[in-house]
């Protein structure tokens, strides 16, 4: 754990609920921290999460904080109680490689193509 924090804890199904993309505060109340801490941990690169900036704010990514929280999510942020397709050819992985023709190609980034 990174810090403590007043606010309570959202559940792992509240924050499942979140939008795409949430602020930095109310992530911080996913990982029991606070706003200042949460900030601090932005700043210098230990925020459990997946951080963007988006002109002047600082957004996080929901899929990563489940990740981060032990939540399995698919490569594009979505968790994996979503249904899963059933033929995983040309498929990626949350590791950042490609299932192509059934064979793991590791190393190819999503919506790449493999050499």
């Amino acid at each position: 754990m990174i810090g403590k924090s007043a606010q309570a804890r959202p559940t792992i199904q509240e924050i499942r609920t979140w939008p795409a993309t949430v602020t930095v505060e109310q992530a911080a109340t996913a990982f029991g921290v606070g706003r200042s801490h949460a900030y601090e941990c932005v700043r210098t690169g230990t925020f459990p999460a997946r951080t963007l900036k988006v002109g002047e704010r600082i957004v996080v990514i929901t899929g990563s904080i489940l990740a981060a929280l032990g939540e399995p999510v698919d490569s594009d942020g979505a968790c994996d109680d979503v249904r899963q397709p059933q033929n995983t050819a040309g498929h990626s992985h949350a590791n950042g490689s490609r299932l192509i023709g059934g064979q793991g190609v590791s190393g190819v980034q999503h919506g790449g193509s493999a050499a």
